[in-house]
């Protein structure tokens, strides 16, 4: 029955959209999942995990991930400033350990036409793009605030 946007339904009309409307059932899965602790993985025999293999391509994936992951969350304004300085403290840190900034920057394949990535040049540039963005959100937040004072 079709009815003008103006028009309201009269009380039958409500009554058996209600009557009519059949009820939405909720479907639960139960899945069996077994949750250890963390004395029970340490009880565990080695024989009962899965052991991986890594090539020398997962491990420069696995560096390149780590480093573009955590250079987007250096730049990103809505990671916690805990995060954030945590991240820069990685960055500026400039010794030669396994899963530095160092080495994710010589042993990732993140930019594999240019060859090795440079780490102090990276470190610089996105200190800029982070004080640049910084200063663009002041320089922002001020006019904002004169034109709300004016």
């Amino acid at each position: 029955m079709q009815m003008s946007f103006l028009e309201a339904p009269s009380e039958s009309e409500i009554q058996l959209a209600v009557l009519t409307k059949v009820p939405q059932r909720r479907r639960r899965y139960l899945s069996n999942v077994e949750q250890f602790s963390f004395l029970d993985i340490l009880a565990m025999p080695e024989d009962v995990f899965i052991r991986v293999n890594w090539s020398d391509a997962d491990i420069q994936v696995m560096y390149d991930r780590i480093l573009r992951d955590a250079l987007q969350t250096a730049l990103d304004r809505r990671a916690s400033p805990e995060m954030r300085e945590e991240i820069w403290s990685w960055i500026n840190d400039d010794s030669l350990r396994p899963f530095s900034f160092r080495a994710c920057c010589a042993l990732g394949t993140a930019i594999t036409e240019w060859g090795v990535i440079d780490h102090d040049a990276l470190r610089m540039n996105i200190a800029g793009m982070e004080r640049r963005t910084h200063r663009m959100r002041d320089e922002r937040a001020r006019s904002q605030l004169r034109r709300q004072i004016a």
